[in-house]
């Protein structure tokens, strides 16, 4: 448990779920200077009172990855919400093979046993893709054993150590989430260069842009939406390599030292209220 006789002194303390954030705000100042870390709407184990309540701690300061959840974490606190949008190093994930040069029908997702990621309409998906392109080919990656059943037209690897190869072997990505913080996964995509179709939902809305979107959106759980739109940006070329470099450039705003920038001078900031 997080308490004091566990916890080392610090200058600062970082929480990342709200239970642990809960137990965190009653931590003694010699632990340091207490920051909840929000990645997202952590509702779907009930409690959500008490998830409310780890919004509005005494000498807390809250940080949220997305605008949606400042929102949602404003309704329920006084003091500032601070946000800083989650990001990944483009100097790993990035371009290796041209947009234009890949087999249009070539497709990566990820693949999750829990059913808040929706993996199970993404597969039925990719099988009514099949029956209109009898070429497709699917790479499919996650942290979970492979799926019963898969078709031998699916690989599958779990915890593969080359996903910006992976993603550059592909021309679109596509993921089912019901539910995301921020999704980091989308952003990998984008910045490899895949054109992303995802679902509609809050943790993807960032991937919206005035200037154009970054992804083709579809209801959750609509597997016949999904198929569409994937074989829209198959047969499509040119829709697909438009969308894939409008999203990179939409992908390329989340910067990873940017991000590191806020969070480097909030930390100061905070150390600096004691002096």
């Amino acid at each position: 448990s997080v308490k004091d006789e566990y916890v080392a002194d610090a200058d600062i303390v970082i929480a990342t779920w709200w239970a642990t954030a809960q137990e965190m705000g009653k931590l003694s100042k010699v632990k340091g200077k207490k920051i909840n870390l929000i990645q997202g709407f952590e509702n779907w184990e009930g409690h959500e009172d008490l998830l409310f309540k780890s919004y509005d701690m005494e000498n807390v300061t809250n940080i949220v990855v997305a605008n949606y959840l400042a929102d949602i974490v404003n309704q329920h606190k006084k003091k500032e919400t601070h946000i800083i949008h989650n990001a990944v190093d483009s100097d790993i994930f990035g371009i290796k093979n041209p947009i234009e040069e890949r087999k249009p029908y070539t497709i990566a997702m990820i693949y999750s046993i829990q059913e808040i990621k929706g993996s199970k309409y993404g597969i039925e998906a990719l099988n009514l893709v099949k029956q209109h392109i009898p070429e497709l080919e699917v790479e499919l990656f996650g942290i979970c054993p492979e799926p019963e059943g898969l078709p031998d037209w699916m690989k599958f690897y779990r915890n593969p150590n080359d996903l910006p190869d992976l993603y550059n072997r592909n021309s679109i990505f596509i993921t089912n989430s019901f539910n995301e913080g921020f999704s980091l996964i989308i952003l990998e995509a984008l910045l490899c260069g895949c054109a992303v179709v995802c679902t509609d939902i809050e943790g993807h809305q960032h991937y919206r842009s005035q200037e154009g979107d970054a992804a083709l959106f579809v209801e959750a759980g609509n597997a016949n939406a999904m198929a569409e739109q994937i074989i829209k940006l198959i047969k499509d070329n040119e829709t697909r390599i438009t969308l894939a470099k409008q999203g990179k450039e939409v992908a390329q705003q989340f910067d990873w030292n940017n991000a590191i920038s806020k969070m480097d001078n909030l930390i100061n900031k905070l150390l600096e209220e004691d002096k």
